[in-house]
């Protein structure tokens, strides 16, 4: 069998968070950007919800969260989330640290 290599050159990095994941990247191509996964950073943040924020908050957290998502560039992006930053600071604060560090 023979397989038909190309040369590779990404320019970012879509994964789980994983620093295993991250460093073997870097070691091959360099320092890039790294996107998490939609998927895998919302499955850990409702979780991280259940146990920090007040009950009467987690819906519209959870939704403003799903929100970001729908961004259709990284400018609106970036407004997006400081915005939403700046809404929940003040809220769950204790969650928005958690939620920058990730």
């Amino acid at each position: 069998m023979k397989l038909n290599l190309q040369e590779t050159t990404p320019n970012i990095l879509i994964a789980d968070g994983s620093g295993a994941i991250r460093n073997g990247f870097e070691a091959i191509f360099g320092e890039k950007p790294l996107v998490m996964c939609w998927a895998h950073m919302r499955r850990a943040v409702v979780k991280k919800i259940e146990s920090m924020v007040n009950k009467m908050e987690k819906q519209d957290l959870v939704e403003d969260i799903d929100a970001l998502q729908l961004a259709q560039s990284e400018q609106i992006f970036t407004k997006a989330s400081n915005f939403f930053i700046r809404k929940w600071n003040r809220k769950e604060p204790t969650f928005i640290e958690y939620f920058q560090k990730e």
